[in-house]
């Protein structure tokens, strides 16, 4: 409901008939409220629901309902969409010598640090205890996700601030870029398994995983 000064307001309506002594309808009868504030506590419950407390990144659960519904529309319009699966290099040993807040703080500005490197369209979470993911949507083809992925790895090169003192850490990135008709299981099993390729390469690097021979062949 619009008011006067032209701001708009939600509200809860009651209609009913009126009808007159013979029984026929002479209009309505109706009462509202405004529910500005109702509305925007269940606003908020419902993006708590979906967000890590931590980071403010999307969670675990939520993340998985997004790609299910961008994989749908990269299937049917042929869109390219990329996973990338970021996992922080060696961050139990933030946790172990410098404690769990001086972690949390690591694990704050990152995610503030991923979100600066995407696009309006682009969708982080925190997956794990260290693990993020990433999904990009609208690609030109694989090497905009890895200029990307690039950017986060450098992103997290800047030491942070934290009560310990700057701390210098490393992300590892793992890219898999979307095939035609390939499941969703599939294409983040391909983004694990390049963050876990790039992990054994030395920590601190991108590594693209390309479509197995047998999906190049069905494209």
């Amino acid at each position: 409901m619009r008011a006067k000064d032209g701001h708009w307001h939600w509200a809860e309506t009651h209609a009913s008939a009126f009808r007159d002594a013979k029984g026929r309808m002479d209009g309505f009868i109706a009462s509202f409220r405004l529910i500005d504030t109702e509305v925007a506590k269940e606003q908020e419950l419902l993006r708590r629901a979906g967000t890590d407390s931590l980071t403010a990144l999307f969670n675990r659960e939520e993340m998985f309902r997004q790609i299910e519904r961008l994989m749908a529309r990269h299937q049917r319009r042929g869109e390219k969409l990329a996973v990338l699966f970021c996992d922080l290099d060696r961050f139990k040993n933030v946790n172990d010598i410098h404690g769990h807040q001086a972690g949390d703080a690591v694990l704050q500005e990152i995610g503030i640090r991923v979100r600066s490197c995407l696009r309006s369209t682009d969708l982080a979470a925190r997956i794990g205890g260290d693990e993020l993911m990433v999904v990009l949507t609208d690609l030109h083809g694989p090497e905009d996700a890895k200029a990307i992925a690039e950017k986060l790895r450098l992103a997290a090169h800047v030491p942070v601030p934290t009560q310990a003192g700057d701390l210098q850490v490393s992300i590892s990135v793992g890219v898999a870029v979307a095939q035609p008709d390939e499941s969703l299981d599939a294409l983040i099993a391909r983004a694990d398994a390049a963050m876990y390729a790039a992990k054994e390469q030395g920590r601190d690097r991108v590594v693209m995983i390309a479509a197995s021979p047998q999906q190049r062949r069905e494209s």
